[in-house]
Parts: structure tokens; sequence; C-alpha cells
């Protein structure tokens, strides 16, 4: 079978040679399914759906499973869940059929799963945050009911962001057809705008969150290593003493 640069190579040899060939040939020939490139989002999409399958069934039969923190978990598993057996192959189809209705639903799925898993991990982050920086107030601001409100949140803002990209897909066009300069505006500024709201803040986000959490666990550490090791204290003031002297001899050698 040939691949899509042969045919590439190929087609462009003909039209050196015969008739020239016509946009809905062209995207007929560079059709079709391709092993190289392929077979690789099939082998992601199997573990995929079957580690996240399991997540949520396990959430589901257990009892104890079911807190505040495995919901979120489990609504982030719902979402890698459909990457696997709805963006993925939708992905596949565009390659192997190219049609325009299939490719614009995949590109919709795919920003549509992309903003929730990310904001799925900047909600986990948050609730791990809260529970260790301000564990004796988890509680009480962590509850079932605002939980859901933020999941509910997070699905709502990328279902918006996945709907917005309608704007500018015209269903009438060609797959390898070029948008209009307008839409291409449209594009750079929606594109520029989530790369900021849903890759950069996030990052910033987190790297602060997980900053202090490990200040935190670091401090809480020293503090229990403090009280409940015995002695630590005189050992402490020994060790002072002992520089302090060391300091002294230092200091008389380099006097003499």
């Amino acid at each position: 079978m040939e691949t899509q640069g042969s045919l590439a190579t190929r087609n462009c040899s003909n039209c050196s040679t015969s008739d020239p060939v016509t946009g809905h040939e062209f995207e007929e020939n560079m059709s079709g399914f391709d092993a190289q490139n392929d077979v690789v989002p099939i082998a992601i999409a199997i573990p995929i759906i079957a580690v996240n399958c399991w997540v949520i069934s396990l959430v589901c039969l257990k009892r104890s499973l079911r807190t505040v923190t495995n919901y979120i978990l489990t609504s982030l598993a719902l979402s890698d869940l459909w990457t696997g057996m709805i963006s993925i192959p939708l992905f596949l189809c565009c390659n192997i059929i190219q049609e325009t209705e299939i490719c614009t639903a995949a590109m919709l799925f795919m920003r549509f799963t992309s903003t929730s898993t990310v904001l799925h991990i900047l909600a986990m982050t948050t609730d791990r945050y809260i529970c260790i920086v301000y564990a004796l107030r988890y509680m009480t601001w962590v509850t079932k009911r605002r939980v859901l409100h933020v999941i509910a949140a997070i699905w709502a803002i990328s279902l918006f962001v996945m709907l917005v990209q309608l704007e500018w897909y015209d269903m009438n066009e060609g797959v390898n057809e070029e948008f209009s300069p307008e839409n291409k505006k449209k594009i750079i500024i929606v594109d520029s705008i989530c790369f900021f709201a849903f890759v950069g803040l996030p990052v910033m986000v987190m790297a602060y969150t997980y900053g202090r959490i490990l200040y935190e666990v670091h401090r809480q550490s020293r503090n229990i290593q403090r009280h409940n090791t015995p002695g630590w204290q005189e050992t402490k003031k020994s060790t002072r003493q002992e520089w302090k002297v060391a300091s002294v001899f230092m200091t008389s050698v380099h006097t003499e």
C-alpha cells in the first residue's frame, strides 16, 4: 500500500504530464488506511478505554470509594474514556475517509476532551492543595455539593469551547481547503485565548500549588521530628555550642 507521501509525489507527476487533478480527486487519492500512522492511535486508545472503564467501575461498585476527591477522578476518567472511544476513532476516520463532516467532528471532540482533561487535572490539584495546606478547613470548604458544581462547570466550559469552533467551520468546504482571512483571524484569537486559559494559566497555578504543597510537607515533617524526637532540642543546643567552640578555636589559631 502506498503512503501519503508517495501518493502526493505520484499526483504531482501526473499534474505535469497529464490533465490536472481536481481537489476532490486529490482528497480521494490521499484517503485510506495507513498502517504506519494509524496503528499508533489505536494502540493508545485501547489501554485508555480499558483503564478508565476499570476506574469508573471501581467507584460505581465500591461505596467506600465514593469520596469527594474520587468524584473529580471519576469525571476525569469519563473525559479520558471519551477521548479513547470518540476523539481517537473520529481522528482515524478523518485520516482514512477524508470527509468534511467527520474531520470537523474530530476537531470538535478533540478540543472538547482536551479542555475537559486540563480543567479536571486543575481541579484535582486544587483539591489536594486545600487538603494539605488547609487540612483543618478542608471538610468545610470542599463539600460534595461544591464539587458537583465544579464538575458541572468544567463540562459546561468544555462544551462552550467546543461549540465556538462552529463559527468558522463550513460543511460545504473540502477538508484540504483553506479558511478565509476573516476566519483565520478568528481562529488565531480563539486559539490564543485557549492557550492562555487552558495551558499557560493552569501550568502556572499548578506550579505554585505543588510548590506550596512541597513546602508545607517539608515544614510539617520538621515539626513532627522536632516534637517527637527525644532530646531534639538538647541535640540542637549542643550542636550550636560545638560550632561556637570551633569558631573560637579557629579565631585563636589565626590570631597566634
